[in-house]
């Protein structure tokens, strides 16, 4: 057991990993080296890992997609617009929810069906207000969301190695 003094452990008491104290570098003037304020090695390790963010994300275009089925009934307007946006909304949101890493594409799929939803009231002529501000929506959860699965692809932890 390692003493809660040594300095092989962080700020927060975790034990760390030998090879990967040479990655903790002070981030700021009041940091020092036997105590810097962020565990870079770590912030890498999350930065990289599927997380909460992804699914959380997610949910919300889920939930987007379950209103889009239900709004059109609700708001009584024509509905097969909304049915079929919010069908593929649900079928894009799910894999992600489950598997955040494996189908980064999805975003990317949802921020076009976004932008759709969008247009599809100027389209069609019909008053598509809940449309708008759905798509709107969608569109910066989605297109967030997208930008970040690809900007972490490129992306590879310190231990991975060259390409």
């Amino acid at each position: 057991m390692i003493p809660d003094d040594d300095p092989r452990r962080d700020a927060a008491g975790e034990t760390l990993d030998p090879a990967r104290t040479a990655d903790r570098t002070p981030t700021t003037p009041w940091a020092s080296a036997d105590a810097p304020l962020v565990d870079r090695a770590l912030l890498s390790q999350r930065r990289h890992a599927p997380g909460w963010g992804a699914r959380a994300a997610n949910a919300l275009v889920l939930l987007a997609g379950l209103w889009l089925l239900a709004a059109p009934f609700v708001l009584d307007y024509p509905p097969w617009n909304d049915v079929v946006v919010g069908l593929l909304l649900v079928a894009t949101a799910v894999p992600r929810v489950l598997r955040p890493a494996s189908t980064p594409w999805t975003g990317v799929a949802q921020a076009l069906l976004a932008l759709w939803l969008i247009a599809a009231p100027s389209v069609f002529g019909y008053r598509g207000d809940a449309d708008v501000v759905t798509g709107i929506a969608v569109l910066v959860i989605a297109g967030s969301t997208a930008a970040l699965a690809f900007a972490g692809r490129g992306a590879r932890p310190p231990e991975a190695g060259p390409r």
